[in-house]
């Protein structure tokens, strides 16, 4: 994993230097207003319904990078939440949006290969797009399996390289550079190509039990935009969303063709 990157990428949002939102979250009793903030808000819905009858008192974040997945657990379901990623500038960033909404939690540098941490001491493990720049995740599955207290949960969104609707971002930058001149290089964080299939072997063999995949694919984010602009297409979703929720009991949930990435579920 070349964490350097994603150490410029806190560390440029930390400071102001990049387009990047510094928060992601959406306080209880809001909306979410912009495009990054529809799909963390969304995601979080899913763990509500897969944790609300669960007894989950504890949580570990793996590659917590902003912390806004526990900012919502915090804040929404109470859970005293503990985040790990192996970037200080990650945790100095996850640091700031926990204070900046009051909420209490514990942030540590260290690699999810090795988990600072004792057996069985959290109820749920989860990582939101951790696990596809991981050239080999096995260990981390392994050792989330470790702490997981038994009858604790794991939940991974895993977004490995794949077409999927985030690819017309490609195109809208095309445009934006044939009409500015101006050139917006893609982001070249390494992520791997398996399958949830594949994802879901290994958690299988570190020893999970009662396996699920579910393929969501969110809306395309267009970026970069100006706040206004980003905001109006918010409330676009927004609309599609409500539309969707007529038929479908939760709105990114698709097949693997059309999907952008997997939630990868497994009990201990």
């Amino acid at each position: 994993m070349d964490t350097f990157k994603f150490e410029n990428k806190w560390k440029d949002i930390n400071e102001n230097k990049s387009n990047d939102e510094f928060s992601l979250f959406v306080a209880p009793g809001g909306a979410p207003l912009t495009q990054r903030q529809i799909n963390l808000y969304w995601y979080h819905r899913l763990f509500q319904n897969i944790i609300k009858e669960k007894k989950i008192k504890t949580g570990l974040e793996l590659g917590s990078g902003r912390g806004t997945m526990s900012l919502y657990l915090n804040k929404y379901n109470g859970i005293e939440t503990t985040l790990l990623d192996i970037s200080p500038e990650a945790a100095e960033l996850a640091k700031k949006n926990f204070e900046g909404h009051n909420a209490q939690g514990r942030f540590e540098v260290g690699s999810c290969e090795a988990i600072p941490f004792p057996n069985e001491s959290f109820d749920i493990v989860y990582s939101i797009g951790l696990l596809e720049h991981l050239d080999n995740y096995k260990k981390t599955i392994e050792e989330s399996f470790r702490v997981l207290r038994p009858g604790g949960v794991m939940i991974a969104l895993n977004i490995p390289g794949k077409w999927s609707v985030q690819n017309i971002n490609n195109w809208y930058k095309k445009i934006l550079e044939f009409f500015t001149g101006k050139k917006y290089p893609a982001k070249d964080y390494y992520r791997n190509n398996d399958k949830p299939a594949d994802y879901r072997k290994v958690a299988e063999e570190a020893g999970f039990k009662n396996l699920s995949v579910i393929n969501v694919n969110p809306f395309p984010i267009f970026v970069p935009v100006r706040g206004e602009t980003d905001k109006k297409i918010a409330k676009i979703y927004n609309l599609i969303i409500k539309a969707r929720l007529l038929f479908m009991p939760y709105p990114f949930k698709t097949n693997y063709i059309f999907s952008q990435g997997h939630f990868l579920i497994g009990y201990k």
